[in-house]
């Protein structure tokens, strides 16, 4: 049975502590323009370290829940050469990685040959998609 349904982003971040098991997700964004706006996007731009907080609510709720057994596991697709919003989300992952996320890196060109959707896409366990929309 197919239902669309769509959300905000409380209710959306409100997904990945209420999950049973798992969240796996194909990233394919090439930029995000909500990044972009951030004080860590800045620091990046400018060539700075970039100053991640990983005691805030994100990383704190998922190590919660990676401690309670649950998983959460992406695929990122990097364009060859990468993007500056690649660039960053690369950077990035030294947050989520030090929260339990396991990450994982495709070249643009190895997902075009495996024909991956070119969306932006969660899979919460096992059992619900929600594509993602990034401004």
């Amino acid at each position: 049975m197919r239902v669309q349904q769509m959300i905000g982003l409380e209710e959306f971040d409100g997904v990945f502590t209420s999950l049973r098991h798992s969240v796996w997700r194909l990233e394919t964004r090439r930029r995000c323009a909500s990044d972009e706006a951030t004080e860590t996007y800045a620091q990046f731009a400018a060539g700075r370290p970039v100053q991640w907080d990983l005691d805030d609510l994100w990383c704190r709720e998922r190590r919660e829940q990676v401690a309670l057994g649950k998983r959460f596991e992406r695929v990122r697709i990097l364009d060859e050469p990468p993007t500056a919003g690649q660039r960053y989300l690369l950077d990035n992952a030294r947050r989520n990685t030090a929260a339990g996320e396991d990450i994982r890196i495709l070249t643009r060109s190895k997902a075009d040959e495996l024909r991956l959707p070119a969306e932006d896409f969660w899979i919460f366990d096992a059992r619900v998609v929600a594509l993602g929309r990034c401004a």
